[in-house]
């Protein structure tokens, strides 16, 4: 994680650890997962403005304070989701990061 954390220098990033049941994958007790959403900003200056991009929405799960958050999420521009739309507008160009 460290080593990851150190790559991608003064990007802003996400991060999501949890423990996942280590029967998942065959064996006994617990595994730690951490999942790094690197970004290149917090907020979409194009789309859902308002909203600050935490982990939880990088991983697809919104949350909205208001009906009219929620009628911003949900919309459809360019033929494509809003919420789609954002996380493309503040995720991280790979060839810059790798």
């Amino acid at each position: 994680l460290s080593r990851v954390l150190g790559a991608i220098g003064e990007l802003p990033f996400n991060l999501c650890v949890y423990n996942e049941p280590s029967s998942r994958l065959g064996g006994r007790g617990i595994n730690v997962v951490a999942t790094v959403f690197i970004r290149s900003r917090e907020r979409s200056p194009r789309y859902l403005t308002g909203l600050k991009l935490g982990a939880s929405e990088m991983m697809g799960l919104f949350h909205c304070q208001s009906e009219e958050e929620l009628r911003m999420a949900v919309e459809e521009k360019e033929g494509r989701s809003v919420m789609e739309l954002a996380l493309r507008d503040v995720s991280a160009n790979k060839q810059k990061i790798w």
